[in-house]
């Protein structure tokens, strides 16, 4: 199903007529502009809306939804740093261990340094 192209005030005027506060057009717009339409809303207004319908709760603002989007976000880029050091971890005892068995120059070029027979199982 194709979505028509909408500027931000039609955005901004569909929220309201679903019944969602906007305290500040500008800066709702510049965060609808920065984030994506479908990012903030289409994601995380579900939480807020009524159940069958497209009509956001009484007294929710565009604010709530967009404290809940960057909410989320936070928790995304802990978790990614977590990751990213989890994976630099890994990859430094994988290479320390892996050089200790194979002290000779260029020992990770050599397969057969690498016992292969069992990958079969890690992807199973």
């Amino acid at each position: 199903m194709s979505k028509p192209f909408k500027t931000l005030d039609e955005q901004i005027s569909i929220l309201k007529s679903r019944g969602l506060i906007v305290h500040d057009d500008e800066s709702a717009k510049l965060s609808l502009l920065c984030n994506n339409y479908y990012n903030v809303i289409n994601y995380y207004s579900k939480f807020f809306m009524i159940p069958g319908t497209d009509n956001y709760l009484h007294d929710v603002s565009f604010n709530e939804i967009l404290s809940v989007y960057y909410f989320d976000k936070e928790i995304k880029s802990i978790f990614l740093k977590a990751t990213i050091d989890i994976e630099k971890c890994l990859k430094s005892m994988i290479a320390y261990y892996f050089s200790e068995s194979h002290p000779e120059d260029y020992s990770y070029l050599n397969v057969n340094n690498f016992d292969c027979s069992k990958i079969t199982k890690l992807l199973i």
